[in-house]
């Protein structure tokens, strides 16, 4: 009796470890299939999602480049239109300037366009001739008794060098007055090319500060889907636009903050190439080069004028946006 119980046992159990073998042999190679599928399906929808992210940050910086260019080559524009029309219809028969009729020019032109917050002819010596200052609503003719002598200005010292057809643009920078930041800060950029009496003599330079918070405007507007992650950077690291306000002009204010400090192996690479994009441990870099001098080149190249040269060459503005 026992013998037959035993064998009874034996045979179930032989057949339970059959039954398992053939599930096994079933499920084991299904699950090894459907893991299969799961994982690529994971790499598929993860590398879709990074050339996604890729794509669009690449787009935005590239956006953001274009907005910056369009508006400086707008500025640039307006320069050379109101130096050819100082030099050719700006000085009598003896080389005088006729200030009423330049002055008349420079108010309307300030009060209709609204990006100027000054326009100034100032002369070889570096008095201002005449001034016309934007508060923002209003344009007004600057009264003589309050015109300022330039001419230890270092954009001043550099424009005041120019050949025809030159143009200086000056660093973007916070603009002074008489030694000191001006309050609230005013971010400003210097935009000047040579007046010349009967196109040997030159008389002076046309000097335009673009209001920088209209670049910088346009350039949250353009970047306003990425506004948590994009940086504005010029060609020594310093923040113009952060998306931490109280980084940007660390090259004038006290707290001296600068890109390039905190991300210092991202921006050695950042600083070898026009555009692209880096990984490292900091998150996914994507960024676009300006260049001003390219810009001037090109917008008054366009205007018919040919092939023109900067003082600063070297100036660069970095658009940088970060994925963490």
């Amino acid at each position: 009796m026992k013998t037959l119980v035993s064998n009874k046992q034996k045979l179930k159990y032989t057949g339970s470890i059959a039954v398992l073998r053939e599930y096994l042999f079933i499920f084991v190679p299904f699950a090894t299939l459907l893991l299969i599928a799961v994982s690529i399906h994971y790499i598929s929808v993860f590398r879709s999602e990074k050339l996604t992210i890729e794509t669009r940050e690449l787009l935005n910086v590239g956006l953001a480049r274009s907005a910056l260019n369009n508006d400086l080559a707008t500025a640039l524009s307006d320069l050379k239109f109101l130096t050819n029309y100082i030099s050719t219809q700006g000085f009598d028969a003896q080389g005088q300037l006729n200030e009423l009729q330049i002055m008349a020019l420079l108010l309307e032109f300030s009060q209709q366009k609204k990006l100027y917050d000054q326009i100034r002819f100032i002369s070889r010596d570096g008095m201002e001739r005449i001034r016309v200052n934007f508060d923002g609503v209003n344009a007004r003719v600057v009264e003589k008794f309050a015109l300022q002598n330039k001419s230890d200005r270092y954009y001043f010292q550099d424009a005041v060098k120019l050949e025809p057809d030159e143009v200086y643009i000056s660093r973007f920078d916070l603009n002074v007055e008489e030694g000191e930041i001006e309050y609230p800060i005013k971010p400003v950029i210097r935009l000047a090319m040579p007046a010349f009496s009967d196109g040997t003599a030159k008389k002076g330079i046309l000097v335009i500060n673009y209001l920088g918070d209209r670049l910088l405007d346009s350039f949250v507007r353009t970047t306003a889907n990425i506004s948590d992650h994009i940086h504005l950077i010029n060609s020594d690291g310093y923040w113009l636009h952060a998306p931490i306000n109280d980084h940007a002009w660390g090259f004038m204010l006290p707290h001296s903050r600068r890109f390039s400090d905190q991300y210092q192996p991202e921006w050695a690479e950042i600083t070898t190439r026009r555009a692209g994009q880096i990984r490292t441990g900091q998150g996914l870099f994507s960024f676009e080069t300006v260049t001003p001098i390219a810009v001037a080149a090109q917008s008054l190249q366009m205007a018919g004028v040919g092939v023109v040269e900067a003082v600063d060459k070297t100036q660069r503005w970095y658009v940088v946006a970060q994925v963490v």
